[in-house]
C-alpha cells in the first residue's frame, strides 16, 4: 500500500509542471473544518454518497492515481476495520485537480479524490483513490444535505467546483507547500479577484427550500393573523360541502362517514422554495399538508392541484400562499430542522441578513 507521501509525489512526477491543460494542483479538506458559512459538509457528503455506491458494486476505488489495483467492498471494509474508522467519519480528502487562469476566472478540471487516514499514534492507512471521470454524473445529480444557511439546489459537483467549501492548497505546480500561511499567499497570488468556474457553473440566485406552519392559532387582530385563522376556518367548511374530495383526499383514514361533520381543520404545512434576487425574496409552493383532527390528509402538489377546486377570494390556494398575508412559523431550512423558540429569529435572518449567515446571526441573536 502506497504511502500518502508516495502518493503525492506520484502526481507531481506525472503532471510536473503547468501546460495547455492546466496547472497540477491538490487540495485538502478536512471534514472538521467545514464552517455553518458553507453551509455543508463536503467530506462527509462525499465519502457517504462514494460509500455507498462502492458497497454496491457500482464504483470502483483504487490504490493510487496510476490505477493499478482496484479494492472490493469487503477490503475496503477491512480498511475501516484496521484503521479504526469508518470511511464515511474520515478527516481528510483530497482533491487533484488542474487549474487554468483567464482574465476573469479560474477553470478547474478535477482528476481524482484520495482519501487517507492518519491515527493519533501516527499509523497512516490509504483508503484509496476515486477517479473523477466515474463518479462525475453521479455528482452533477446527487444533492448536498444542506444546513439553513446553505442553498438548496447546491449538488456535489457545483459545490466542488465553485469552491464554496473550506480547504488549503497543498501543491501548486511543482510548489509543495509547507504551512497554511504559505498555501494562502499562493492561492490569492494564483486566484486573486477570479472566480471559479464562473463560464460553466453561471449564476444561480440563493435558494432554500422552507417548510413551515400556518399560524392559524395567533391572538392577534391584525390583517395576517386573521387570514391564517380564515383559511383554516374556510377549509374546514369547503371539506363539509366537499365530501367526497374530502374522502378522496385520505379523509377516510380520519373521520368515518357516519362522522362526517365532526371534524376540524387543526394544521397547514406547507413546503416552499425561496430564491433571492437582489433584495427580492421570491416564492415557490410546492406542496401543501393539510391536517384534520391531526392527521394528514393526501399532498397537495402542483399537479394535482387542479382537482382541489378550493378558493380564497379569487385566488386557488396556492396564490394564496404568494400573497404573503399571513403569519408562518418555520420548522425546517433545507436539511435543518428549525427549533419552535428559534422560528422567528431564522424568519428575521431570512428577511434582512445575507443568506449564508443565518446560523450565524441566530446563534449570535440576543
Amino acid at each position: 500500500m502506497k504511502s500518502l507521501l508516495a502518493a503525492f509525489l506520484i502526481w507531481a512526477c506525472y503532471l510536473p509542471t503547468a501546460d495547455a491543460q492546466g496547472v497540477p494542483t491538490i487540495l485538502l479538506a478536512r471534514s472538521s473544518e467545514q464552517q455553518d458559512t458553507t453551509g455543508c459538509n463536503l467530506v462527509r457528503e462525499v465519502t457517504k454518497t462514494l460509500y455507498r455506491e462502492i458497497m454496491a458494486g457500482k464504483l470502483r476505488i483504487w490504490d493510487s492515481q496510476n490505477k493499478e489495483l482496484s479494492f472490493s467492498a469487503s477490503t475496503l471494509q477491512s480498511l475501516e476495520k484496521s484503521a479504526g474508522i469508518a470511511f464515511q467519519e474520515q478527516e481528510n480528502m483530497f482533491i487533484y485537480e488542474r487549474w487554468t487562469q483567464s482574465k476573469r476566472e479560474v477553470t478547474t478540471s478535477t482528476a481524482g479524490l484520495y482519501f487517507a487516514h492518519k491515527s493519533e499514534r501516527g499509523t497512516e492507512t490509504v483508503f484509496g483513490y476515486v477517479d473523477y471521470s466515474d463518479v462525475v454524473e453521479l455528482f452533477s445529480k446527487t444533492k448536498m444535505a444542506s444546513n439553513a444557511s446553505g442553498n438548496y439546489s447546491a449538488t456535489l459537483e457545483t459545490v466542488l467546483k465553485s469552491k464554496n467549501f473550506n480547504y488549503r492548497l497543498i501543491q501548486l505546480g511543482n510548489q509543495s507547500i509547507k504551512t497554511p500561511s504559505e498555501g494562502q499567499d499562493l492561492l490569492y497570488a494564483f486566484v486573486g479577484n477570479r472566480v471559479f468556474n464562473e463560464s460553466t457553473l453561471g449564476y444561480y440566485p440563493p435558494d432554500k427550500y422552507i417548510t413551515y406552519l400556518l399560524d392559524t392559532y395567533a391572538d392577534g387582530t391584525d390583517a395576517q393573523s386573521l387570514n391564517g385563522k380564515r383559511l383554516s376556518q374556510l377549509l374546514g367548511e369547503y371539506f363539509i360541502r366537499n365530501q367526497e374530495i374530502y374522502y378522496n383526499m385520505g379523509g377516510d383514514r380520519i373521520t368515518s362517514h357516519l362522522n362526517r361533520n365532526k371534524f376540524r381543520v387543526t394544521k397547514i404545512e406547507v413546503n416552499e422554495i425561496w430564491r433571492k434576487v437582489g433584495s427580492e425574496i421570491l416564492y415557490e409552493p410546492k406542496s401543501i399538508l393539510i391536517y384534520v383532527n391531526d392527521s394528514a390528509l393526501n399532498e397537495i402538489n402542483a399537479r394535482n392541484l387542479a382537482d382541489f377546486e378550493f378558493r380564497y377570494g379569487e385566488t386557488d390556494l396556492f396564490g394564496f400562499l404568494r400573497t404573503r398575508e399571513f403569519n408562518i412559523i418555520i420548522t425546517k431550512i433545507n436539511s435543518e430542522t428549525i427549533e419552535r423558540k428559534d422560528a422567528f429569529i431564522f424568519l428575521k435572518a431570512l428577511m434582512t441578513e445575507e443568506w449564508n449567515k443565518l446560523n450565524q446571526y441566530v446563534n449570535e441573536y440576543e
